[in-house]
């Protein structure tokens, strides 16, 4: 595995990449979350990103995920899980989706969702619980612990 490569053989942007990620504005961007911590967290995480401009949008797969988000700016996902990987690159193409971000990367959802929105070329944003604090949240690009 080369430096450029992750272990799943996915490419990892680039410095200059990831520079631009942070410059972009808000307002020509995305955001389609794909599992996230239940609470207000990810509500209120998607309205500052409306604040700047953002489109957010919610992909449900399971009743938690209904009742933390509810219907409003969200998609229901209804198939099997054989059909997962393609329903969800469908879906980054159509709402032109820039960015992704996951709660849990080992989810088989959020894993899956990750691996297209890599090849789709978005960046991905991964949540975890603290490793040393409870009650806090770790974010990195292009996912957690995946050196």
């Amino acid at each position: 595995m080369s430096a450029e490569s992750r272990p799943d053989g996915l490419p990892r942007p680039t410095a200059s990449e990831a520079a631009r990620w942070s410059r972009e504005p808000a307002g020509e961007r995305c955001f389609v979350f794909v599992t996230a911590p239940f609470g207000p967290f990810s509500r209120r995480l998607a309205r500052e990103l409306r604040k700047k401009g953002a489109r957010c949008t919610r992909v449900i797969v399971n009743g938690g995920d209904l009742m933390d988000w509810g219907l409003r700016e969200a998609a229901v996902y209804r198939g099997g899980p054989s059909d997962w990987s393609r329903w969800i690159a469908d879906y980054f193409r159509r709402e032109k989706a820039t960015d992704l971000i996951v709660h849990g990367a080992a989810y088989r959802h959020a894993r899956q969702a990750a691996d297209e929105a890599r090849r789709l070329g978005m960046h991905v944003h991964v949540f975890e619980e603290g490793y040393f604090r409870p009650h806090w949240v770790t974010l990195e690009r292009d996912g957690v612990n995946c050196t």
